[in-house]
């Protein structure tokens, strides 16, 4: 049997003890390089390095919370091919023993415990010497495997190269995916730190090639939690169940448990783009091309990972909070934030989810209702007044209830002053009126646009890096910002979005203004 495949991709790890050679041998035919006496049997230990990702971005698929936890462990009947070589001598390198692409059978216990040795029949055994002796491990092992290089480097070179260790061009099955994932090892004897008397071989087996990952992602629908009375308009991105027959650089690709698909691939000398296809849902075929990968960048014992997102649905639903970041609609529906692919209107971002704790606003719909849950708060994707600065007002507004001397920041009952300007003549104060105004206009079902008083504006200070990640959100300007909360009344809190100071300000100044709703 092959090797199972259960793994992480940068958590491929094996360990294994491999005992050879323990009792008397049959010595005929086996090279005298010295005192015959001073041979002493080894112990070996493997281990597999992981593969790595070519950048940090893609370091995140190993922590999927929908991804199983796979490791790599040997099975019965698997095999390594072994050289026992003298100091890389000559480009033909002298072997030791006869020992040259001998083929070691792995057998596990049934307690879990493995050990290798050679094939039945075969009387070899591997000794330590005190001669500075090499041994070079592969995996899988193919007869009529040479060596004929006398440096690591190039050992490892030629077996990559090798016309019998090329991945297979269909890796649907687990035994032909782990049969192409070359893996070689070179070390030499050094003491047993338990036992100075017995020698042990530590072989770090090296990927020599390439392993390249689909990350097929369609859509689930989302509902949202009991008590919610908000909608959602669309799906979140999930792994897609229901890809199959999946190709990879045209390499048919070995489906995971977790829904994701892997090749082996040789590592390309030029540049490389990674490109295939798939089925998802009702059969349709599904063709991608990736980014292009410079020379170089997709290397041995290295993985890249190609997310593929569709606007596709596929099985199954999800329950789903609301979230920082998720998309607002002109009708007042929600889209999740993760997705990157819409086909509808979105007009605002949600940066506060739940009902500010001190906004003692009594909020009312566009339809003259009252909103008795706020489900949380949206802000535009733009300034008001087409982003030009603009006045708090033109009227000295004295209202003892909108006045703080020392911070605006402990307000947070924006529509609630809106509402109140409203009633005063709305055309008194230009930065209230830009945000009323704003258009598109939020849907009915909401409270509509409003003029944020100092605390909302701090809560879209402290999200600002969680909204600048959608390519939709205007960044907010590094002037100052006008808020709705007085100070006198000639006066008012003017606040600075990216630094989060505030000042003192008449009324007549211009700054920006950003308008938010509460649906």
């Amino acid at each position: 049997m092959p090797l199972k495949n259960k793994t992480f991709l940068s958590n491929i790890c094996l360990y294994t003890f491999l005992i050879l050679g323990g009792g008397c041998t049959d010595e005929a035919g086996m090279e005298n390089i010295g005192n015959t006496d001073r041979r002493i049997p080894l112990t070996i230990s493997a281990t597999v390095s992981r593969y790595t990702a070519i950048d940090k971005k893609n370091t995140s698929v190993t922590r999927t919370p929908i991804e199983n936890d796979y490791t790599t462990e040997f099975s019965d009947g698997d095999a390594i091919g072994i050289f026992a070589l003298r100091n890389f001598e000559t480009p033909n390198v002298a072997t030791i023993d006869g020992v040259y692409n001998l083929k070691l059978v792995y057998t596990k216990a049934a307690d879990g415990t493995g050990s290798w040795a050679p094939a039945t029949g075969d009387t070899h055994a591997l000794y330590s010497y005190d001669d500075n002796l090499a041994y070079v491990a592969y995996y899988p092992y193919r007869n009529g495997i040479t060596i004929k290089q006398d440096n690591k480097a190039e050992i490892l070179k030629d077996l990559a190269n090798n016309a019998k260790l090329q991945p297979a061009a269909d890796q649907s099955t687990s035994a032909a995916y782990t049969g192409s994932d070359l893996m070689a090892a070179v070390a030499s004897p050094t003491v047993d730190p338990a036992n100075a008397n017995k020698k042990m071989l530590t072989l770090k087996f090296e990927h020599l090639h390439a392993l390249l990952v689909l990350k097929p992602m369609g859509l689930v629908n989302c509902v949202p939690p009991a008590g919610a009375s908000f909608e959602y308009a669309g799906g979140v991105l999930r792994l897609d169940v229901t890809a199959k027959d999946a190709t990879i650089n045209g390499i048919k690709a070995l489906r995971m448990d977790d829904g994701t698909f892997r090749a082996i691939v040789p590592s390309p000398a030029g540049d490389f783009v990674p490109a295939g296809s798939y089925l998802t849902k009702g059969d349709k075929t599904i063709l991608y091309t990736g980014t292009s990968l410079t020379a170089g960048k997709l290397a041995a014992g290295k993985y890249y990972t190609q997310q593929v997102e569709t606007a596709v649905y596929t099985d199954g639903s999800i329950t789903r909070a609301l979230q920082v970041g998720d998309y607002f609609c002109s009708d007042g529906k929600i889209i999740p934030g993760e997705r990157s692919i819409i086909k509808r209107t979105y007009i605002g971002l949600v940066f506060k989810v739940g009902r500010f704790t001190a906004d003692d606003s009594e909020y009312v719909n566009g339809n003259g209702e009252p909103m008795t849950n706020i489900n949380g708060y949206t802000v535009a994707l733009k300034d008001a007044n087409n982003g030009a600065a603009i006045k708090w007002g033109n009227k000295k507004f004295a209202l003892d209830s909108n006045r703080n001397g020392s911070s605006p920041y402990g307000y947070f009952n924006g529509f609630k002053i809106t509402q109140l300007l409203k009633a005063d003549g709305i055309g008194n104060y230009p930065a209230a009126n830009a945000c009323i105004s704003y258009s598109p206009a939020a849907d009915a079902k909401t409270s509509g646009w409003f003029f944020p008083a100092g605390g909302q504006m701090l809560e879209l200070r402290n999200t600002r890096g969680e909204l600048i990640k959608k390519t939709v959100f205007t960044n907010y300007n590094s002037g100052r910002y006008w808020q709705s909360v007085q100070n006198g009344s000639g006066d008012s809190w003017s606040v600075g979005l990216t630094n989060g100071n505030t000042t003192q300000s008449y009324i007549s100044t211009a700054y920006y203004v950003r308008p938010i709703a509460a649906f």
